[in-house]
């Protein structure tokens, strides 16, 4: 009998324990996940400072791999020009530059119209640059539903990081999911009047 009650007391301060790890352990704690957006932020965070040095050198803004002169593996897949989204994945360069012509009009600037590259890395995760009016860089995780974004308006001294998530008002049940992971990975929750609730690292 003494026995009996002994182990029924090992077996509950086993439960409690569980039951407290359950409870104080970061919801979404996933090892790998996190190890590869934190590669993806170092990556966002390389192409932020050479955007930057380009930028202190040159006066304006770039979306181009070749400014930035990174060592970074990527192929473009999306040109983003004014009202359209252009897949160049497979395309020559003759039918580039009718496809441009068709939208931009014969004589067209690539430079002075871009609005953003899409890149491809090696392993599947695409970055967004965005030179238009402002900067941001975007890196998104292949089958992540969170992406990693820097975005600066004023000539990049107030940039501030963000973890992507869907909006609140768009689809709450996606939001809560990735909500959860931003704030596994510590990102900090702020309140946003579009999106509802923003998750942000301090710089």
């Amino acid at each position: 009998m003494k026995k009996n009650l002994i182990w029924i007391g090992i077996s509950a301060g086993i439960l409690l324990v569980v039951i407290l790890v359950l409870i104080f352990l970061p919801r979404h704690k996933n090892p790998v996940r996190d190890a590869r957006y934190e590669k993806g932020r170092q990556i966002a965070e390389k192409i932020f400072q050479a955007e930057k040095k380009y930028y202190e050198s040159e006066g304006k803004l770039t979306a181009f791999w070749s400014d930035l002169n990174l060592d970074i593996p990527a192929e473009v897949i999306y040109y983003y020009i004014p009202g359209f989204a252009l897949s160049i994945r497979g395309v020559s360069d003759e039918e580039l530059e009718k496809i441009l012509n068709d939208h931009l009009g014969v004589g067209y600037d690539l430079e002075k119209d871009l609005l953003g590259i899409e890149y491809e890395l090696e392993n599947g995760d695409t970055i967004l640059i965005n030179q238009s009016n402002f900067f941001f860089v975007s890196y998104f995780p292949k089958g992540m539903n969170v992406d990693y974004r820097i975005e600066s308006v004023q000539n990049f001294s107030d940039a501030f990081r963000i973890c992507g998530v869907t909006s609140r008002r768009f689809d709450p049940a996606a939001y809560e999911e990735q909500a959860a992971a931003c704030r596994a990975m510590g990102a900090k929750e702020i309140e946003d009047p579009v999106y509802g609730s923003t998750f942000v690292w301090e710089n």
